[in-house]
């Protein structure tokens, strides 16, 4: 049986939100991290919520895909057949996982998540929250070994 055993070889992995305590924020206030994905051609989306404090009766995270040519003028990714989910799921609970596959190859260089949380009730509630990606078809393939 002959293949590939380094999958690092193949994909990128990159922060897209530090670990946070998130207050709510209004209309897609939480910005991501900046992540350079050129010659990468698609990515796997992660966005996650741990404990919440403050005692909220009702937790409410979104999070869509902007791109950018530069990294500083942002917009949002719009829906197309290549791409017919550009938004997680809604998070509703405390230590859950969304994920968001995306194909790369209409984007431009540039993309990041940007966080929308929303609560009812609670005092001063807040929720862990933190997003990662995962780059592949990245340009640097690994040896074959036979």
């Amino acid at each position: 049986m002959q293949g590939h055993r380094n999958i690092g070889g193949f994909v990128t992995t990159k922060k897209a939100l530090r670990p946070q305590s998130s207050a709510a924020v209004g209309s897609y206030g939480l910005n991501g991290v900046t992540i350079d994905r050129e010659g990468h051609q698609s990515a796997l989306l992660r966005v996650g919520t741990g404990a919440a404090s403050g005692t909220p009766t009702t937790i409410a995270v979104d999070a869509k895909l902007q791109d950018s040519a530069d990294g500083s003028s942002w917009a949002d990714v719009a829906v197309s057949p290549q791409n017919p989910a550009v938004a997680i799921a809604q998070i509703t609970a405390i230590n859950t996982d969304k994920f968001l596959e995306i194909d790369l190859s209409g984007l431009r260089r540039y993309i990041r998540f940007v966080h929308q949380v929303a609560f009812t009730g609670g005092t001063s509630p807040a929720v862990l929250l933190d997003s990662e990606c995962v780059l592949g078809g990245g340009p640097v393939k690994p040896t074959v070994h036979v």
